[in-house]
Order: C-alpha cells, then structure tokens, then sequence
C-alpha cells in the first residue's frame, strides 16, 4: 500500500445523497466566499451546452450526415469487433517492436489491413517519419466513415489525413478503413533535469498533489459521489475492475492541473467499493484499476501508484488494450475525450450481440440518444448503434452528477484564482452515469 495517501483510510458509511446545495454567498467583487459550495444555477450551462456548436461555428461541425440510413443498410452490423481490436493489438505489437530498434536496425516499412469491404490499405508507413517513441491507434468515428463526410471534409480529419498519406497511390474518394496507426514522441517528464533536479520536481508534485488530496478528503462532492457508488453497488451484477480512459497527464498548470482530479474521483470510487466489500468478506479480491491514456509520462505512472492506496492492482496500457479488457464486471470511466476517439460508438460495438457482458456502469461524456435519429454531425459522440445499446440495455442515473461541486477554495487551488471568471466548472457536471439493467 502507498504510504502517502489517505484514500485507504475507513469508508463512513452515508445514509443518503445530498440532493440539493445552498446558493453561495456572494462577496462584493462578486467572487464566491470561501468555504462556500459552488452552485451557480444561473451560471452553470444547461446539460449539453458547453459542447454545442454556435451558429457561427464552421460547417464542418454543423453539417450532419445521415447514419441511420447507412446503419440500416449495413444491417446495423458493428464495425469495431473483438476480432478487429485482437488484430490491431498485432499490428500495434509488429510497430512497438520496431520502435523499440536502433533506427539503423529496423526493417518494417509498413502495414496494411483490409477495409469493410475486403479492399487492402496501408494502415501504417514508416515513411519519412521522425523518430518516435509512442504508437497511436487513431479509429475513425461513424461520421467520419460516412462517403458524404469523406467527399466534404476528408482533410479535416486527423484519421483519414493519415490513410490518404499512407495511401498516395489509391484513387479511391471513399476509403471503408476504420483505423489506422499514428507515431509520435511521448512527453519527457525529466528532460535535460539531473537527479537533483528531478527529485526537486518530485516533492514540488507531491506537495501540491498532497494538498489537492486534502482538500478532496473534505468536499462534499466526494461525499456524494461515496453514497452514489454505494447505489451501484447494491446491484446484482458486482465491479470488479475500473478501465479509465483519457483521464489526463498530471501537469501541475493550472489549465491542465483538473484531472487530478478526476483521478482522485476513480481512486474514491474503487476505495468506497472495497471497504464495502472489507466489511462483508476480509478476504475479497480488491478492485483492479486499469489506465490508458498516451499522454501518461513514467512520472505520470510513479505519481499514481504513490497515491493509489491499492499499488499492486493498478497497471497502464495501451490502445487496443484498455478496450480488449472491458467486460461484464468494468465500471468504465472517460472524461472530455476528443470527438475524434469514438469510443462509445466502439463499446456499442464490442457487446452489440451480448449486451449482458457490457460494462456494469460507465461515466462518460454527454450524449444526445434518440432511437428516430437519422441526422448527425462529427460532434456527436452518439450513433444509432448506440443509441440502441444504452436505450435498450442501460438506464441513465437521471441528474446523479446535477448539484456536484468543488468548494471555491478548492476550486482555486485545481483552476486557478481566476476560476470564477474563466467560468471554469467540475468535471463531473458534464459527465453521465449509465449502469446495466
């Protein structure tokens, strides 16, 4: 057990969830005062809003395609099996292989894979590219692989850039490949530092990230969150492992310094989860916790297993590897992942035939589903594979995350003093709770 975290600490016990929080007193520069709950009901957007294009905003994230219809004509059959996912996890092992040689001794020049419709494409070329430390597996949304999307926007997607790279010569205007790979330099954590130095940036690390934890051990919103899991838990079908999904490299910027945050949520989580279960069996197996993440640096990988207060049942993946490990005991957990990884439309796909082997929960980003949708734009996260999924298999947790909310002191030292004014807000307010019926 990592000795400098308070999260293994005793679980209380929570009768019930706050359901509301008092309006803050405001002072007289209009700045919430301290130890103050930030509910701004007039401030905070409505569920939705802070993804949605404005009316000035660019066709390419207005213009809508109709997936429906190219749903029903692919007989709603899913793209992003296990079976694809096992042979990326190949591929992705042939390119790590290679760059883990002396430039000088690699000999892999490319890859290729075959499209929707058998048609053969390159998926990785090693090209003129730089040397490279992390591979990247770059899967294309439902909206991307739309022909009408291709014709319009093609050199608007990251994705489709890279397969027309790696395909100079095809002069298809369609290309049917849902994923192809990406190559680029992992973030150093102790670039050009000595260990001095390195050691010096340590404790800065730890020190800030033990006074956050402080700060979390006494919100409110981890309290609710606490009684929230309890309600998980007192279903039938029981977690047994988190996968975490795009949770954020830890960077002590203020910008950037959130997911800290919601790191500390996932560890809360896993830590309710296993008193609770301490206290019926002293001998259960505790809760696995996987992360996946290609910004994640090896200080990134430290700092967590020193916070964890479970070390030895945390691991780091990556791509496809997070995916392949989702089963029917995962509570899966994303936050504010770019629209170009479309992975709910890929989690639709992998338990489209058995949807009672799919994630017993999962908190993600918000989604608009309508089953009668025929219409949608490279910023749904959605699709009418989806949208089936969870109508027809999940319900969602109406309002759980509504109300959430960091004290301003709190919310000072995660985003800043001048967190008021950039209208920054908790991570969980846009996020949603679907469990398995």
């Amino acid at each position: 057990m990592a000795s400098g975290s308070n999260f293994g600490r005793t679980v209380e016990m929570i009768d019930g969830i706050v359901t509301s929080l008092d309006d803050p007193a405001l002072t007289a520069d209009n700045q919430p005062s301290k130890h103050t709950i930030l509910e701004y009901a007039n401030k905070l957007p409505a569920k939705g809003e802070q993804d949605a294009p404005s009316e000035e905003a660019e066709p390419i994230y207005s213009d809508c395609f109709n997936l429906l219809a190219q749903d029903q004509h692919n007989e709603h059959k899913s793209i992003y099996t296990r079976q694809m996912l096992q042979y990326i996890k190949l591929q992705a092992g042939q390119i790590n292989r290679e760059l883990s040689l002396p430039t000088s001794q690699r000999t892999l020049q490319s890859l290729e894979a075959s499209g929707l419709t058998k048609r053969r494409y390159k998926v990785w070329d090693w090209g003129d590219n730089a040397p490279t430390d992390t591979l990247l597996v770059d899967c294309l949304s439902r909206v991307e692989m739309h022909p009408d999307y291709q014709r319009k926007y093609s050199e608007h997607s990251t994705q489709l850039r890279l397969l027309k790279h790696y395909n100079k010569d095809c002069k298809d205007e369609y290309i049917d490949m849902p994923y192809t790979f990406s190559t680029s330099g992992r973030e150093s954590s102790s670039e050009n530092q000595g260990p001095d130095q390195e050691s010096d940036k340590k404790r800065e690390y730890q020190t800030a990230i033990k006074h956050t934890e402080g700060l979390w051990i006494e919100s409110s919103s981890r309290d609710r969150l606490k009684a929230t899991i309890q309600e998980i838990e007192a279903k039938p079908t029981k977690i047994t492992n988190v996968i975490c999904f795009g949770l954020g490299h830890i960077n002590l910027n203020k910008d950037f310094y959130h997911s800290i945050i919601q790191h500390m949520a996932v560890f809360t989580i896993i830590d309710t989860l296993n008193e609770l279960r301490r206290q019926r069996d002293p001998d259960h197996t505790p809760i696995r916790l996987i992360l996946q993440d290609p910004r994640y640096t090896p200080r990134d990988h430290e700092t967590m297993k020193w916070l964890f207060p479970y070390d030895d049942n945390i691991s780091f993946v990556s791509d496809p590897d997070g995916l392949l490990a989702i089963n029917s005991g995962t509570l899966l957990v994303t936050a504010y992942l770019p629209f170009s990884m479309p992975l709910m439309q890929i989690v639709a796909d992998l338990f489209a035939e058995d949807p009672s082997q799919g994630p017993v929960a999962m908190i993600c980003d918000e989604m608009e589903l309508d089953a009668d949708k025929r219409e949608y734009s490279v910023r749904d996260r959605a699709s009418p594979g989806v949208a089936r999924f969870l109508m027809g298999h999940y319900e969602k947790v109406d309002a759980e995350f509504d109300g959430y909310a960091l004290e301003s002191d709190f919310m000072a030292d995660v985003y800043g003093k001048d967190w008021y004014e950039q209208n920054r807000y908790y991570w969980l307010n846009s996020m949603e709770l679907w469990a398995r019926r």
